[in-house]
């Protein structure tokens, strides 16, 4: 029955250049769901025999499905019954991708700000703030290009390709030292990702070369695990990787060319927690290719079956199952045919950026700052190849620029200011700038958006939206500086408390701030918001 099955999925190569999108046509909970090429959304559970019953059409006009929340062609997102066939429940718009782990679930909305429901007792929704349970949608985090999430862990990949986690730590989730226990804020612990995932206690990523790391431990809340297979910090586990299903002891990966291979965890791990062997040998560091022609797989879901759909290129839909093996008994692949015509996942193509020509001078922070902003559509150059570092900067491209970071830029306020018309590029702009006091104005009702800003105005808007976002305390030290102005005391003091700038700073603070100088107070912003 095997051969069959495997014959049945001929070799059909995918281009090892599209990353950055992942697959959510396919999702399993306690039932199993699969959008169809008509973008209708289907439903199924299985027998006590394991076998499939009540294959039914569900919902129409669907996006995407993660466990049992699907998000509609207009961005929608709603919750499935799990024990029924009642209407679903609507939870949040606006939405583009859902995260759901077992104590939190987060919802990524289509301005790249990361919201979500659940637990954050022990930094499980990475607020920031301990808090028992949200039962509506809070915000978390902007600029957030996916979020996955664990049994008590959230991992967040931003828009310029870092990565960061916040919870509790016990299986070594955070990607940091054992002895942090747990985080209530993310915590920065890699660059360079354009994917993420989460096992029960596993965290994995895929950077923009395909290569697969992970951390965590593959054992769940297993007794005895041998502390040797807990991994405290990201390891490379192989290459050549499109996404990962993680599973108790083993981990599936598919790979760029569209081939599906089996991991074991690590020959340090206690065996009996481990997928011990198939068809006779050991999966101790031997990975084993088991399909061929796969499109996606569906990702992690918070129980102890080892049930995974795989979605083929032809839209032909397999469940595939393990069963534990042990010393004495072999484990078992099982893969049942499901269905025909599920949509498959097309993926964007790679977007190249040319390097700017006239960084290269600048320190490794400046570059750093620049171009991880460019990156993450923060900033951009003066042309394709030129960043102009050392041209000053105006109010009114300062505004648009935090206006964008904290996802206000489609906001479209008419401005009020005596000085700003409507043909003015930054006449929305000035107007959200006032209503969300960002950049506020003068005393006499003008923007002033042409002036270049200096320094110490630059600091002060930076502070001000950190303060706005409710990020912060207002726990201060006192500035005793007499050639600083009175007016903007507590703002300097602030951006000195979070480090969004530093004491030499200070110097000249009056002068007008270059693109390059704001850049590294904007990225600092970035970073914690």
């Amino acid at each position: 029955m095997k051969k069959i099955i495997f014959l049945l999925l001929s070799v059909l190569l995918l281009s090892s250049n599209n990353i950055y999108a992942q697959s959510n046509t396919i999702s399993v909970s306690e039932k199993y769901y699969a959008i169809k090429n008509d973008d209708s959304l289907w439903v199924w559970d299985k027998d006590e025999n394991g076998e499939v019953q009540n294959l039914h059409k569900l919902l129409d006009n669907i996006q995407s499905v993660q466990m049992d929340y699907v998000i509609g062609k207009d961005g929608t997102v709603w919750k499935c019954k799990n024990d029924s066939d009642e209407a679903p429940v609507k939870i949040i718009e606006n939405t583009d991708s859902v995260s759901v782990g077992s104590t939190a679930i987060t919802f990524k909305k289509n301005d790249n700000s990361l919201w979500g429901i659940g637990s954050n007792v022990m930094g499980e929704m990475a607020t920031g703030e301990e808090i028992e349970r949200y039962d509506n949608p809070v915000k978390i985090m902007y600029n957030v290009q996916d979020a996955a999430n664990g049994y008590s862990h959230t991992v967040i990949l931003k828009t310029d390709g870092s990565v960061w986690t916040a919870g509790t730590n016990e299986y070594g989730v955070l990607g940091v030292e054992k002895d942090i226990e747990y985080s209530l804020k993310p915590l920065r612990i890699m660059d360079g990702i354009s994917k993420i995932y989460t096992g029960e206690t596993s965290t994995f990523a895929i950077d923009e070369n395909g290569t697969l790391y992970r951390w965590g431990c593959n054992y769940g809340n297993g007794v005895g695990i041998d502390k040797k297979s807990m991994l405290y910090a990201p390891v490379k586990y192989t290459d050549n990787v499109k996404s990962v299903c993680s599973h108790w002891g083993f981990n599936l990966v598919l790979k760029q060319d569209g081939t599906l291979w089996i991991y074991g965890d690590s020959e340090d791990s206690n065996e009996g927690y481990t997928l011990t062997n198939i068809d006779g040998v050991s999966l101790h560091n031997l990975p084993k290719k088991i399909f061929d022609n796969v499109n996606s797989i569906s990702e992690w879901k918070y129980s102890d079956s080892h049930s995974t759909l795989i979605l083929t290129n032809e839209g032909e839909l397999f469940e595939f199952d393990v069963t534990d093996g042990d010393k004495d008994h072999l484990a078992e692949i099982k893969a049942n045919k499901i269905m025909d015509d599920v949509k498959i996942s097309v993926e964007s193509p790679v977007k190249v950026k040319k390097d700017f020509t006239d960084i290269s001078g600048k320190s490794e922070n400046v570059q750093e700052s620049i171009n991880s902003l460019t990156k993450a559509n923060i900033i951009s150059g003066t042309s394709e190849t030129e960043f102009s570092p050392d041209k000053p900067i105006t109010r009114a491209e300062i505004a648009a620029l935090l206006l964008r970071m904290t996802a206000k830029n489609n906001e479209y306020t008419s401005s009020s200011f005596t000085d700003v018309t409507a043909d003015d590029w930054y006449y929305n702009t000035a107007g959200a700038s006032k209503k969300y006091n960002i950049v506020a104005g003068f005393e006499d009702n003008t923007f002033r958006g042409d002036e270049t800003i200096s320094k110490v105005q630059l600091i002060s808007l930076a502070a001000r939206t950190l303060r706005n976002e409710g990020n912060v305390t207002e726990e201060t030290e006192e500035i005793k500086n007499s050639e600083l102005p009175y007016w903007a005391t507590d703002d300097i003091s602030l951006a000195l408390k979070e480090k969004l700038i530093s004491e030499t700073d200070l110097i000249n603070i009056d002068d007008d701030m270059t693109r390059a100088d704001a850049a590294v107070v904007l990225y600092r912003l970035y970073g914690k918001i």
